[in-house]
Parts: structure tokens; C-alpha cells; sequence
């Protein structure tokens, strides 16, 4: 079982493995749903909730970097590399242009944080993965 710390008020730990809304309140399960739970953990981490829009590149670029590591242009849009400046300018991630020389075929190396790495994998299981054990 998976579980999520933050530190409350009190200087405590708290547990919060509190929140599968998608099950435990009866409504269907939806792949790439942005949860509840997946809205507190972005909360915690970012600051703010996250969009569908945002979970997909944050998927994508987690994806990226564990394959060839290299960011595709042709599969983000404007919104997508707005979201990918603001997280390069917060320092959880940078990239490298790995094509100079051909302008057609200009690539990206994706570089991230191991705590963004780890962010990314867990919002992606609680968006993702509809049989969880408790």
C-alpha cells in the first residue's frame, strides 16, 4: 500500500491514502481523470490543481524520459510547452535541443528531478490504474 506524508499543523505526519472517490463513492472509474486525490497531490507539489491537459504532458514527458529521453515537437502544442517553460523555470526539469543542425527534425533531451519524477509516477497511478490494493 502506497502512502502519501504530508506534514500538518502540528509538525505531525499525516497519512493521506484517504481519497479513491472513483471507488469508494461509486462513480466509474476514468482512465486520465484528474481525481480528487490526484488534485491534492498536485496541490502539495505544484501549488495548484493540475488540468487533464497538464496530467497528459506530465504522462508524456514521464514516458519520454524513460524511453530515448527525447521530447517529440510534433506531439506538444502551445499549452503544452507553456506548462513545460513554467516547470523548466521552477527547476523541476530542462532540456536540450539535441538537433542544431537540422531544423526540420529538432528534438528535445528531457532532463527532470528525481522528486518530479516520483510526483509524475505517483498522480499517474491514482489517474491511471483503476485496481488498487488498499
Amino acid at each position: 500500500m502506497l502512502f502519501y506524508y504530508i506534514i500538518t499543523r502540528d509538525n505531525k505526519y499525516a497519512s493521506h491514502d484517504i481519497i479513491y472517490k472513483n471507488n469508494e463513492y461509486g462513480e466509474n472509474f476514468n482512465r486520465g481523470r484528474v481525481t480528487e486525490r490526484v488534485n491534492i497531490i498536485s496541490k502539495e507539489f505544484l501549488g495548484h490543481y493540475i488540468s487533464t491537459k497538464e496530467l497528459s504532458i506530465l504522462v508524456y514527458l514521464k514516458y519520454t524520459s524513460i524511453n530515448e529521453g527525447v521530447v517529440d515537437p510534433d506531439r506538444i502544442d502551445y499549452i503544452d510547452l507553456e506548462n513545460i517553460n513554467k516547470w523548466i523555470k521552477l527547476g523541476y526539469m530542462y532540456i536540450i535541443e539535441t538537433n542544431k543542425n537540422n531544423i526540420t527534425d529538432s528534438r528535445f533531451k528531457i532532463y527532470m528531478r528525481h522528486d518530479f519524477f516520483n510526483f509524475i509516477n505517483e498522480i499517474q497511478w491514482f489517474a491511471y490504474v483503476e485496481n488498487k490494493l488498499k
